[in-house]
C-alpha cells in the first residue's frame, strides 16, 4: 500500500479505516471558531468533536489527553485507549478540532510550553496512530495584534498599552517564562507532528487563504478529511467569530466589566450601534514600531523560511516575517 492519502483515494484502506479521522490542532486567533461553527459542526456525515460539548465521551477523552499528569495518564492509558477505540470506531468520518491542543487544559490565554505540546502530540499518536493532522497558520504580525486585543476584552484585564504588553512578552521570553510570541512559533509544532504522523498525513494551510477564498479553503480541507465540498457546501453558513474590535469598543467593554450594572443600563441596540460606528470611523489600532517589526522578524523568520521551503506555502506573498 502507498501513503495513507493514496490509499484513501483508491479506497484500499482496511474496513475500519475507510472513514478517516482528522485532528485539527488549532491555534488561537486562526479562524477555528468560524470553521467549526460555520461548517464543520453542521455536516451530518461528519462526527465533529469540538471544544464546546463538555461531558460527551469524545471530549472527555481529549480532556484526559490534555490535562492528566504523566503518571496519571500512564496508569489510565489502557482504559483511555479502550474508550478511544470504542468512541472513534470509524463509523463516520471524524474531525477532532480543539485549540486547547496548543493552549493547554485551561481556557484561553493559557500558554503551553513546547514540551507539553510535544507530549500532547505523542499521546495523540498513541491513541490515533493513523490520524491525519490539519494545521491552520496565520501571519504572526496580525496574530499578535489579535492576541493583544483579546487580552483587553476580559473582566480582569491588565491596563497595558500595546507597547507595554509587547515589552512584557519580550521580558517573559528572555526569562524563559513563556510569552505570547510562543504561539506564533509554528515550525517546532509542525515538525513534531510531521515526525510522528508522517508528512503525507499532514496538511498545513493559511488563515489568509481562508479569508481570501473560503470556498476553495473548505474544498481543500474537506478533501483532506475524506469529504466532498459539492455535497457539504449546502450546510455552509459563512460566519466570522471573534472579530477584532476598535479602541473605542475596547474602552467600552472595559468600562462595562468594571461597572457591571452599566451593561444593563445601556440598551442593546445602542451598544450595537456604537460598535458599528466605531468599526467604521474609529478603527484605529496599534501599529508596530520599526524596532518591534525587526525584533519579530528575528524571532520568526528562520522558522517561517523552513516552513515555506518544506510546505510550499506562499508565506512571502502574505507578508509573514521573513529575512
Amino acid at each position: 500500500m502507498g501513503t495513507f492519502s493514496e490509499a484513501w483515494a483508491a479506497k484500499e484502506l482496511p474496513e475500519h479505516m475507510k472513514h478517516p479521522l482528522t485532528i485539527h490542532v488549532g491555534l488561537p486567533k486562526c479562524g477555528s471558531s468560524s470553521m467549526q461553527q460555520g461548517l464543520w459542526n453542521l455536516i451530518p456525515e461528519l462526527d465533529f468533536v469540538g471544544p464546546d460539548f463538555a461531558g460527551l465521551t469524545g471530549e472527555q477523552i481529549i480532556n484526559r489527553v490534555l490535562t492528566l499528569e504523566e503518571l496519571q495518564y500512564r496508569q489510565g492509558h489502557e482504559e483511555i485507549a479502550l474508550e478511544a477505540g470504542q468512541r472513534f470506531c470509524g463509523k463516520r468520518t471524524t474531525l477532532i478540532s480543539n485549540e486547547r491542543l496548543t493552549q493547554g487544559p485551561a481556557s484561553f490565554p493559557t500558554l503551553v510550553p513546547f514540551g507539553d505540546r510535544a507530549r500532547i502530540a505523542h499521546r495523540l499518536k498513541e491513541l490515533f496512530p493513523e490520524a491525519r493532522i490539519l494545521l491552520v497558520l496565520r501571519n504572526q504580525f496580525p496574530l499578535l495584534m489579535s492576541l493583544f486585543g483579546e487580552r483587553l476584552k476580559g473582566p480582569h484585564v491588565a491596563h497595558h498599552s500595546f507597547g507595554q504588553w509587547f515589552a512584557l512578552q519580550k521580558a517573559n521570553q528572555a526569562r524563559g517564562m513563556g510569552s505570547f510570541f510562543d504561539v506564533g512559533d509554528y515550525y517546532p509544532l509542525f515538525s513534531i507532528y510531521r515526525e510522528l504522523f508522517g508528512p503525507e498525513n499532514i496538511k498545513t494551510v493559511l488563515f489568509e487563504e481562508f479569508v481570501e477564498s473560503p470556498e476553495e479553503f473548505h474544498r481543500n480541507t474537506l478533501a483532506f478529511m475524506g469529504l466532498e465540498w459539492e455535497h457539504c457546501k449546502q450546510f455552509w453558513r459563512p460566519t466570522h467569530e471573534n472579530s477584532r474590535v476598535s479602541h473605542l469598543e475596547l474602552v467600552l467593554q472595559k468600562l462595562m466589566w468594571r461597572f457591571p450594572r452599566g451593561r444593563e443600563l445601556v440598551p442593546r441596540n445602542i451598544r450595537r450601534s456604537v460598535g458599528r460606528t466605531s468599526r467604521k470611523f474609529l478603527a484605529i489600532r496599534p501599529t508596530y514600531t520599526d524596532d518591534q517589526t525587526s525584533f519579530l522578524t528575528g524571532v520568526f523568520a528562520e522558522g517561517n523560511a523552513h516552513l515555506a521551503l518544506e510546505t510550499g506555502l506562499p508565506l512571502e506573498r502574505h507578508g509573514y516575517p521573513l529575512a
